[in-house]
Parts: structure tokens; C-alpha cells; sequence
């Protein structure tokens, strides 16, 4: 894998699990961004996504995409998201439920279902 891809990830390596839909965004023929949404017994959970450069409008695509497809918030959604990206994922709707020194673990909490 791309070294600068692992780096985002605290060069911890991308996995895929049975189960798992991987949302992916594409720029000019390149990857921008993906997600990989897995099922547990709780809900749903996203863990180990990759946006380029940080771009907060991938963010806000993925997750725009990711949560429409899963039926507007009917259902309960986890994320373990890098401390540079929270403020995006609370703009998408999300809050802290656990501060981690380098990640938030942050739930899902669409308008209407607060």
C-alpha cells in the first residue's frame, strides 16, 4: 500500500472483514477518500477509512452517502475518528462519546434522532 495512505492511518494497515462495504470517493481517476462500514452486533461501525489531504468535503461525501444508504438514521452508527477529523465528523452530525489520545470514538446522531 501507499506509504503516505498508511501514514494517515498512524501506519496502522487497512483491513477488510467479511461483512464489510467500503464507501469510496474518487477524484480526476484517483482515490480520495474511502470508508469501510462493518456490521457488528450493536450497529454499524467505521474504522481505518483514508481521506487525501484531509479534505473535509470527502469527509462530508462519504458520510453523506454512507448514512443515506442506511435508511436516515435508523440505526446506530460508530466511528473511531483521527482527533484532526472531529470537527468534521460533528458538522456530519456525530458526537465525542469517548476521548482516546489519538482517536475519538464518536456516535452517530442525526437531526430528529437526538
Amino acid at each position: 500500500m501507499n506509504p503516505k495512505v498508511l501514514k494517515s492511518n498512524n501506519n496502522y494497515p487497512f483491513k477488510n472483514f467479511s461483512g464489510t462495504v467500503w464507501y469510496v470517493a474518487m477524484g480526476d481517476g484517483d482515490i480520495s477518500g474511502f470508508m469501510p462500514l462493518k456490521r457488528n452486533n450493536t450497529g454499524f461501525h467505521i474504522d481505518n477509512y483514508y481521506i487525501s489531504d484531509d479534505d473535509p468535503s470527502v469527509i462530508d461525501s462519504l458520510l453523506d452517502s454512507l448514512t443515506e444508504a442506511m435508511n436516515n438514521g435508523k440505526f446506530s452508527l460508530t466511528a473511531l475518528v483521527h482527533k484532526r477529523h472531529v470537527r468534521d465528523f460533528r458538522r456530519n452530525h456525530f458526537n465525542t462519546t469517548i476521548e482516546l489520545s489519538e482517536y475519538d470514538m464518536m456516535q452517530y446522531a442525526p437531526v430528529g434522532y437526538e
